[in-house]
């Protein structure tokens, strides 16, 4: 039975020490804070590899925390990038954004979000009370002293060079303010827009045209299309902003955008894809916002432009190969079965444990069950014949035959050819063409990471 949307957040919060993380390596231990958390869970933690919480820190009032529940795996280059974000309104909570900023938390980031964590389900008069953009580098500030101080739950687990400024409408404004602090690696400006001039409003931040001049990083406008009451402004933000790379992206559903959608729907996957290009290093997403055959343009429902990149190097006139990529999935492994040595070469096999995968198309878990059969030669070559299968999220089952060479000669060469079974429906198109994947170590142990591109 599926609760009210009050009561199923209430049966959701629990009262608990601070979620424990095993101290990164070269952290100094301290003693753990002593002051209870209240966490909330939205959505089963959300669908990414790591399960999310909506928490919050008595040391920094006024603001709620997304973030992986497990801390453990994060250090080193795989520490928390950072997301701050303002609330449509300016509001003193982020309820109409926690299936968004829940489902970023979930793919790996950090989100610090001005509201207060108990107006999450009901809200009172106390989600109207004023907020400010400079609560955005207040915290940004405090997750930097927090990420450095010995005993802290985030010491040593934050990429405290890798910060976006983010927020929706008026929350969008208090994005643009503190756009120029050297500290931000990006913004993304949802559903708004400088206006032409200040707002007298005393709750908005009054902003001009020549607040833009700060942008000293990429920026991502989403936008809900003309409908949208901030198109006008950041259609003219955009054609202003000459300084620095900017992409404008459009879907038609007006100002309220996608957050209240399961996972935060698509204004989800196009925020990901940009912050995963930006703060994660996945240049591949280029391919989803650049050019006019870019995956957005080729989506139909979204309208894409950008302005002040780099232009592309000219092509090669010798034949080339393309291809579109597909899916990353984060695969669970479990301990090789040694077989031994046969006529064939060296035989063994690795368990498949479980995983998610996800892509512009697809997404959903990795079955446990399947295994990767393996095969080392004599020349030190390794055969790889993978056969398992995946769960997507709309219940559609994918059977998956990986299979390829691993090499360690100059270098970590590891290349596969990919067939899929599919039932007939959305996702029959990858029974339709040959797909190749990239195989590497994943972003934890026990995992790698398998990336699938369709050749065009």
């Amino acid at each position: 039975m599926k609760l009210p949307l009050p009561l199923a957040l209430a049966a959701a919060v629990l009262w608990l020490q601070p979620a424990s993380a095993t101290p990164a390596e070269g952290a100094v231990p301290g003693p753990a804070p002593q002051a209870a958390q209240h966490v909330i869970i939205i959505e089963e933690g959300g669908t990414g590899p790591h399960k999310a919480i909506a928490t919050e820190d008595p040391t920094l009032p006024g603001m709620t925390l997304f973030r992986p529940r497990d801390l453990a795996p994060f250090s080193g280059e795989q520490a928390l990038p950072v997301l701050l974000w303002g609330n449509g309104a300016c509001a003193n909570t982020a309820q109409e954004h926690k299936n968004f900023l829940n489902e970023l938390a979930s793919q790996g980031y950090l989100v610090l979000a001005i509201g207060l964590l108990d107006q999450l389900g009901t809200r009172t008069e106390r989600s109207r009370l004023p907020t400010r953009s400079a609560q955005l580098r207040e915290a940004l500030d405090w997750i930097t002293t927090q990420a450095a101080t010995p005993g802290s739950p985030y010491a040593a687990r934050i990429a405290t060079g890798k910060v976006a400024a983010m927020g929706m409408s008026c929350g969008g404004l208090q994005a643009i303010e503190i756009s120029g602090d050297p500290r931000i690696r990006t913004s993304v400006i949802c559903n708004s827009g400088v206006l032409p001039a200040p707002s007298p409003m005393k709750a908005m931040p009054s902003l001009s045209k020549e607040v833009l001049r700060q942008f000293h990083a990429p920026v991502l406008y989403i936008m809900g299309g003309a409908s949208d009451i901030a198109y006008a402004n950041a259609m003219d933000d955009f054609a202003r902003i000459d300084q620095v790379p900017v992409v404008m992206t459009n879907l038609d559903v007006g100002h309220g955008g996608t957050y209240g959608q399961p996972h935060g729907g698509e204004f989800t996957r196009v925020a990901l894809a940009w912050l995963d290009w930006q703060l994660k290093g996945l240049t591949a997403n280029a391919r989803v916002f650049l050019g006019p055959d870019c995956e957005l343009a080729r989506d139909g429902r979204w309208t894409v432009a950008s302005r002040n990149f780099p232009e592309p190097p000219p092509r090669s006139e010798q034949p080339t190969l393309q291809a579109d990529f597909c899916y990353e999935a984060i695969v669970g492994i479990g301990a090789p079965v040694v077989v031994g040595k046969t006529p064939a070469g060296h035989r063994q096999y690795i368990p498949i444990t479980g995983g998610t995968f996800r892509g512009d198309r697809l997404r959903g878990t990795v079955l446990p069950g399947g295994a990767d059969w393996q095969t080392t030669r004599a020349d030190g070559v390794t055969e790889v014949d993978a056969l398992y299968s995946m769960k997507c999220d709309d219940g559609t089952v994918i059977i998956v035959h990986n299979s390829g060479v691993i090499n360690g000669d100059g270098g970590f060469y590891a290349r596969t050819a990919t067939r899929f079974e599919v039932p007939e429906g959305p996702h029959s198109w990858l029974t339709r063409a040959q797909c190749v994947g990239t195989v590497s170590a994943g972003p934890r142990p026990g995992t790698v990471t398998i990336r699938i591109f369709r050749l065009r």
